[in-house]
């Protein structure tokens, strides 16, 4: 055998002769049975063979069988993500990231201004509590000297003037503390004690939204660690296409993702979108991803790589100056 194969090569032929069976040499297409000569001869005078007929269905079953491994083999090739699809892939999850880090921020400027709000509130609430407190206290102390002097007989001249100036300064006393109220209802925008109820009421409904925005926050830390995991596997997914080449397309489709990121947070968070919010989310998307440190360093690669070229054009006219 491996003298008919010496010379099977010698004569420039691609067939060799091996002994092992299909299985043997990884093959999985059923080998044929021999045939015979009587079997060819009754296939020539115009007769069916068995042998020949069983080849026959052979040949077309492993032609089948090598069209299906065709057809698997592209599907396969069809499922591998390419440069174009994993970058569009990354550069979707940091787009919702930035989303997260936006919404997080124009939450913790609501809740900023309402734990302001809420504290101003509950400070003229107090002022308000204490200063009925002391009109209430003032209008007995009052009602009890009217009642000490009414039961006064008429003759107490002395005890009864003295009680008539307790009583002329405890009203100028409730007068004053009236005075104190009024005063608290107009800081508050308020015009009686309805309106203090008011913001009693609006307090304890900012601060279950707070408890809400609390849940918010909590939910949206959770998508952004499903994020940064989805991230980290298609940066492994990526290994085998060039960094550079790999940013360089996320680069290019960076302007229309992040101008979809805007529109949602306008449709979506904040009709005016805050630059400032949205530059630090952008930022901390970068930051989360570990993407920023990667992204410098794919730079530098690209503005290197140009700047090679660049020199490489210049030493190459330079050369075409002198001839």
């Amino acid at each position: 055998m491996d003298v008919v194969n010496q010379h099977l090569e010698k004569a420039d032929h691609d067939e060799r002769i091996d002994h092992r069976s299909n299985a043997a040499r990884g093959i999985d297409e059923q080998p044929t049975i021999h045939e015979g000569t009587a079997a060819r001869i009754l296939e020539k005078e115009g007769g069916i063979s068995e042998r020949c007929e069983l080849n026959r269905q052979i040949r077309k079953d492993n032609a089948f069988l090598r069209k299906l491994k065709e057809w698997i083999g592209k599907l396969k090739n069809a499922a591998k993500p390419t440069l174009e699809s994993i970058a569009r892939e990354m550069e979707t999850i940091r787009k919702q990231v930035i989303t997260f880090f936006y919404a997080k921020l124009n939450n913790q400027a609501k809740r900023e201004q309402d734990e302001a709000n809420i504290a101003c509130a509950e400070q003229l609430v107090q002022e308000y509590t204490v200063a009925r407190q002391k009109i209430k206290a003032a209008i007995k102390a009052r009602n009890q000297l009217q009642e000490e002097k009414d039961a006064l007989p008429i003759m107490s001249v002395f005890k009864q003037r003295t009680l008539s100036e307790a009583i002329e300064a405890a009203e100028r006393k409730i007068r004053g503390l009236k005075k104190q109220e009024v005063d608290i209802f107009q800081r508050a925008g308020k015009a009686d004690a309805k309106g203090i109820q008011d913001i009693q009421r609006v307090i304890a409904e900012k601060a279950a939204s707070n408890q809400h925005i609390a849940a918010i926050d909590a939910a949206l830390d959770t998508k952004t660690e499903k994020a940064k995991r989805a991230f980290a596997e298609l940066v492994e997914k990526s290994s085998r296409f060039e960094p550079a080449a790999l940013w360089q397309e996320r680069l290019s489709i960076r302007p229309e993702m992040e101008q979809q990121a805007m529109d949602e947070i306008c449709s979506k968070i904040h009709s005016k979108i805050s630059l400032a919010f949205y530059a630090v989310s952008k930022q901390n998307a970068d930051q989360i991803l570990e993407d920023d440190r990667e992204n410098e360093r794919n730079a530098r690669q690209i503005e290197q790589q140009s700047q090679t070229n660049k020199n490489a054009h210049r030493k190459k006219e330079h050369g075409n100056e002198r001839e």
